[in-house]
Order: structure tokens, then C-alpha cells, then sequence
């Protein structure tokens, strides 16, 4: 006896296999989609840390400067004392700043979780840092001083320069301090 396929129930089993598949299909581009998604997060987050980073070098470069003007405050003698118009570079571990030379910058290295300008450079880092200061005179007198800090580096998209600037005013001329 030859048994005979109902038409209805080999269509039946045809359109099941057809909706496992589109299923199947539907789920993957789910699963690809939140991949997609995560690999990107995880790549925009390296380059945020990396402008974090940059930001607060730069805001560093600043310090740095104040850093010198409370010194000479400090040591009672003119608050400008020994700062002039000129590019630099500079860690925290040093109060002087060294000239910075265009196409000679010394990279800022990682030391032990921390940041530091000297050469040779021991653990390489994307970021140089560059320092402007510009003495400003007003009604003939020292008055203001603008610092300018540049902190470049390199970024998926290519160079990102992070650019702060802060101004210092002789706010109390004639005035010094206690010893």
C-alpha cells in the first residue's frame, strides 16, 4: 500500500521551516545591532578618556604658571618676576618651565599613573604640552599676564589639540606678603 502526502500538511511543514528561519534571521540582526553598538561605546569611550586626559593636562599647563606667580608672591618680590612672553613645557615636579621648541616638544610620559615632561621619555604617551604666556601691559604697567595651554595629541579622527586659557592680574599692586 502506497501511502498517500496530504497536499495541506507538506504545506504546513514547509511554512514552519520558513518562519524558523526568518526567526532565526530577525534575532541575529538584533544580536548584530547591539554588537555593532557596543564595539562603537567602547571605542568613544577610549577617545573620551583620552580628551579627559588632555583637558586636564592642560589645565595643568596653567597651574603651572599660577603656581609661579604665588611663588614670587611668596618669596616677596614682584609677582611677575622671571615670567616673559615666550612658549614652554613643564611638569608639576618642577617649578621651572623650559623653552618649547617647534618640532622638539618632549611627549609627556606615564610614571606610575602619572604625567611628567622629561627625555628620554620612559613610557610614551599621545600628548605633548605646549605653554604660552603673553605679558600684557596696561597704562604702561605689568598688569596681566595670559597663559595658553596646548595640550596635542591624536585622536581616530586625527590631531585634537585641547586649547585652555586663563588671565592673572596684579590685583594688589604694591603689596607684599608677610615673612
Amino acid at each position: 500500500m502506497v501511502k498517500k502526502i496530504k497536499p495541506l500538511q507538506s504545506a504546513r511543514d514547509g511554512q514552519m521551516l520558513m518562519e524558523a528561519i526568518i526567526g532565526i534571521s530577525v534575532a541575529l540582526m538584533g544580536l548584530l545591532g547591539v554588537l555593532t553598538l557596543l564595539t562603537r561605546s567602547l571605542s568613544y569611550n577610549h577617545d573620551l578618556e583620552k580628551r579627559l586626559a588632555a583637558t586636564y593636562l592642560a589645565a595643568e599647563g596653567i597651574e603651572l604658571v599660577h603656581a609661579k606667580i604665588d611663588e614670587n608672591y611668596m618669596k616677596g618680590v614682584n609677582w611677575d618676576s622671571d615670567i616673559v612672553s615666550e612658549n614652554y613645557q613643564g611638569d608639576y615636579r618642577s617649578a621651572a618651565l623650559t623653552p618649547y621648541v617647534v618640532g622638539n616638544a618632549i611627549p609627556l610620559s606615564l610614571e606610575n599613573g602619572v604625567y611628567v615632561q622629561k627625555n628620554p621619555v620612559t613610557s610614551i604617551t599621545p600628548f605633548t604640552r605646549k605653554i604660552t604666556i603673553t605679558v600684557n601691559s596696561i597704562n604702561g604697567k605689568l598688569d596681566e599676564i595670559a597663559v595658553r595651554s596646548q595640550v596635542d595629541w591624536v585622536s581616530k579622527k586625527g590631531p585634537e589639540p585641547t586649547i585652555l586659557e586663563d588671565h592673572f592680574y596684579n590685583w594688589k599692586p604694591g603689596v607684599v606678603p608677610l615673612n
